[in-house]
């Protein structure tokens, strides 16, 4: 999901709120912006404008929130087995997507041929931003 924190007359507990919804949905990937002001919209024209360093730390808040989520699911998903869409080569590894978004890893040289391709792989270990899987 993608949120916007410190919209102008974003309170404490508003953004209190925002932290509970994430906590309760529990995204798989929070993808946190710090609001900006464009000229010439209402919003950069309103009240209430929220100071660069409160939304500076409300996002290194919510994207922490984000990545503590993302790696219990990644947890819970280990050594289960998920279909994975190849789609890039990441420096020594194969990268792509299982069917309920959880980012793998394959040593390049077990994918070879794999881009664009779907497989059905065990989930194995944490890696990085997501689960290493091995051919």
């Amino acid at each position: 999901t993608d949120i916007i924190v410190g919209f102008p007359g974003e309170t404490e507990e508003d953004f209190q709120e925002s932290l509970d919804m994430v906590s309760r949905v529990g995204f798989c990937k929070v993808h946190g912006f710090p609001y900006s002001p464009r000229k010439g919209t209402a919003a950069a024209a309103m009240d209430n404008q929220v100071p660069a360093a409160v939304k500076k730390a409300r996002n290194k808040q919510l994207l922490g929130l984000g990545e503590s989520i993302a790696r219990k699911f990644f947890i819970e998903n280990l050594n289960t087995y998920g279909t994975v869409l190849f789609e890039e080569e990441e420096g020594e590894f194969l990268t792509g997507y299982t069917d309920n978004y959880i980012k793998v890893y394959l040593p390049l040289k077990k994918g070879e041929g794999l881009i664009n391709e779907l497989v059905t792989m065990q989930l194995l270990n944490l890696h990085g931003d997501g689960v290493l899987v091995d051919a």
